[in-house]
């Protein structure tokens, strides 16, 4: 199979979050850190428990071995659709409005995040599916991250059912692939005064002027220099500077997330070290450092991410 969910466990065994991943994405996190998540059939109706298979290229015999692949221990029920219900549900999904308008005036659903959700602190992998989070109690609630049950005013002549989202990956997909005029492309994120794709993500040389005078909270995005891994947390300086001449980075608490997700975040910042055209993307506002440099410190995981594509992006497309 393509396709799993992969199930997310606190240190303490209790259910973080669930998401729909690739056996393709699990790889290029190392096989090492893909075969250390818990996985499950992601038709609903079996569920069965999965794990990734990753053959060698050629077996001893000489024969081609298969692709990457999960594979069931134990047989899936009867009528188990495996990657069909996953198609079966995009297809669904796909159908529920329409693309071709470039100003999204028949739109029903965007194909794109509109709010942040700060609500809960959704500490955990950028996954697109229907995830589980944990309130303030510690008990687990099932949150659909492609949709919000509030309609709201789109202009004079539709409604739309914005989606919602935990992660900034979503975010930053949806800037570096717009789907549409990014003028025109709604959102919202809590003390950000801009409200469409454009104006909210920001370079991040814009963020501080050269009184020192740190901007209003934007998505800001610049390249990777160097990170440094703490005790107490994860230092990352970017390659830009302020407006004074001043460093600037972003500082990652060590006791957010679950420990695992704090690893496969390390690893995506051992590749960008790699990587010439690897972009940090972090929502804040910076603030000033000991007088050295500004930071923005993060408040969950899912408030910075790492892109490996080209840096260069036309915010006015």
């Amino acid at each position: 199979m393509e396709y799993a969910i992969r199930i997310i466990n606190s240190e303490t065994g209790q259910l973080i979050a669930q998401d729909l991943v690739t056996i393709e994405e699990m790889l290029s996190l190392g096989k090492a850190v893909a075969r250390s998540y818990e996985y499950r059939c992601p038709d609903p109706h079996c569920a069965r428990a999965v794990r990734p298979i990753f053959p060698e290229r050629q077996r001893i015999d000489g024969k081609e071995a298969h692709s990457p692949h999960f594979r069931a221990p134990t047989s899936h029920i009867d009528g188990c659709e495996k990657d069909g219900a996953v198609k079966r549900q995009f297809e669904r999904q796909s159908s529920l409005g329409t693309k071709d308008s470039p100003i999204f005036d028949l739109v029903q659903q965007t194909d794109f995040p509109v709010r942040f959700n700060e609500v809960k602190r959704i500490e955990q992998p950028a996954g697109d599916r229907d995830i589980v989070s944990v309130d303030d109690s510690g008990s687990p609630n099932t949150i659909p991250s492609d949709t919000t049950n509030e309609n709201v005013k789109w202009n004079h002549q539709t409604h739309i059912s914005e989606r919602t989202s935990g992660h900034l990956k979503k975010f930053v997909q949806a800037y570096e692939n717009s789907p549409g005029h990014l003028l025109r492309m709604p959102i919202r994120i809590r003390g950000c005064p801009a409200r469409n794709y454009a104006e909210t993500f920001m370079d991040v040389s814009l963020a501080v002027d050269s009184q020192g005078r740190s901007a209003l909270r934007h998505i800001y995005r610049g390249t990777y220099r160097e990170h440094t891994v703490h005790p107490r947390g994860i230092t990352i300086i970017f390659n830009e500077r302020a407006g004074d001449g001043k460093k600037l980075g972003v500082w990652v608490a060590s006791d957010l997330g679950p420990a695992i997700i704090r690893q496969e975040f390390i690893h995506r910042l051992n590749q960008a070290a790699l990587n010439s055209n690897a972009t940090i993307y972090v929502v804040g506002r910076f603030q000033l450092w000991k007088r050295y440099k500004y930071t923005i410190e993060v408040e969950a995981l899912g408030e910075v991410y790492v892109s490996f594509l080209s840096s260069q992006y036309d915010n006015t497309q």
